[in-house]
């Protein structure tokens, strides 16, 4: 008895030393960029229609909202069945001691991403966090343990922390995860008028600088769903959210949310589908944008986060205003509006991009580009040798890919 009680101590310790080697970060879609549409679905609007319509939104990873497990299984047929994937998500995945027998039940299923264990949880139960992570590492390799971290505008209160460095930071040392997700609804209004938070980019350059530094990938919200303060969102909007995210090192994109009818305990009327699984107009800006976000986010999938800077009237506190000299390869020379542009510099072996984006999801801005050789730009629709100077128009939010 004694022998085998230690050989059983002794595999135990085993699978906890090696957890983190058999659960490193994989990209969960394979070669596609992931898009994952949050409240999706409820339980009633579990069909396969709905998936469907989901997918053909462009999005490859959905998040149903459980209140128990009835409805976990189909959840992962359904999804298998119109090509995407799905999270697991009950109350009950809130206890580690429970990760076991979900993993019994549900790791066999193809179209099974994950566990979402927390959403912005505060610095006090970080040791919580690490319980829940270590068990899907161990009980579920290969699979992913999703937790959600607070934006920077929370109060300190709510952080549990004196600063939002302090809070990345000590989330990422004390529960080892695979992947770090936040979300930061920065396009609200104020006195009638659309503005952009200001420690948006600030967020951005916390959160990618402690990735970077511990080897880890980070994941970003778009906002899809009015309510509140928040607007229906643009196609600018949109962009501007997505593609800030994407030039600083983004490797998934989510919308919150995509079938939901009540936010913090009030009735909405806007999100993109609405109880029926119809369509609403949003729907159709999203389906645009998430095809040109799965354009570019499958290219820079592989890459590492090189350099961001900022150009305009107004460089954006804790971030880098452009110098010629910070600029790649044959760029010598960009040139914006006085609203600005994000440039980003991604790189994966001998591969390099360079990405720009308009800061104002209002209005275009025109953009001046110098090079002293060829460089390829990237477009939705192909591919152009670009020999010379050049001007560009960006649309609200929008973008420009080059690679050299």
């Amino acid at each position: 008895m004694n022998r085998i009680i230690l050989i059983c101590v002794l595999c135990i310790s085993f699978f906890r030393m090696h957890a983190s080697e058999r659960s490193a970060y994989e990209n969960p879609t394979g070669d596609e960029f992931p898009i994952i549409g949050h409240h999706a679905f409820f339980e009633k609007m579990n069909t396969l229609e709905n998936y469907i319509v989901l997918k053909q939104c462009g999005f490859n990873i959905a998040n149903c909202w459980n209140s128990d497990t009835t409805y976990i299984s189909k959840i992962l047929t359904l999804a298998e069945k119109a090509g995407i994937k799905a999270w697991v998500n009950c109350p009950e995945i809130k206890n580690e001691t429970n990760i076991p027998l979900f993993a019994q039940r549900y790791n066999g299923y193809p179209a099974n991403v994950g566990y979402l264990l927390w959403d912005e949880p505060n610095a006090n139960i970080f040791n919580k966090m690490k319980a829940l992570i270590e068990a899907v590492k161990i009980y579920a390799p290969g699979k992913l343990g999703y937790v959600n971290l607070y934006p920077n505008y929370a109060s300190p209160n709510q952080l549990k922390a004196d600063t939002y460095n302090d809070y990345v930071e000590l989330f990422v040392k004390t529960a080892n995860p695979q992947f770090l997700s936040f979300d930061n609804y920065c396009i609200y209004r104020e006195d009638g008028q659309l503005t952009l938070r200001p420690g948006y980019f600030e967020n951005l350059e916390i959160v990618r600088r402690i990735c970077n530094n511990h080897g880890i990938p980070f994941w970003t919200y778009v906002l899809s769903t009015a309510h509140f303060d928040y607007p229906i969102p643009t196609e600018g909007q949109l962009l501007f959210e997505a593609f800030t995210s994407l030039a600083y090192g983004s490797k998934a994109i989510q919308y919150f949310g995509y079938a939901t009818d009540n936010i913090d305990g009030k009735k909405v009327y806007t999100a993109p589908v609405d109880q029926e699984g119809r369509r609403r107009k949003v729907w159709y800006t999203i389906r645009n944008v998430n095809a040109q976000i799965q354009r570019v986010g499958q290219l820079l999938l592989p890459c590492k986060s090189i350099g961001v800077w900022h150009t305009g009237a107004e460089i954006p506190k804790g971030t880098q205003s452009l110098k010629a000299s910070d600029l790649p390869g044959p760029f010598r020379r960009i040139v914006s509006g006085a609203d600005g542009v994000v440039i980003s510099h991604l790189a994966s072996g001998d591969i390099n991009y360079l990405l720009i984006v308009n800061k104002d999801f209002s209005r275009s801005q025109k953009v001046s580009v110098e090079i002293d050789s060829p460089v390829t730009r990237i477009t939705q629709s192909g591919r152009d040798i670009i020999t010379k100077n050049s001007k560009i128009t960006l649309k609200a939010g929008g973008w420009a890919l080059f690679s050299f």
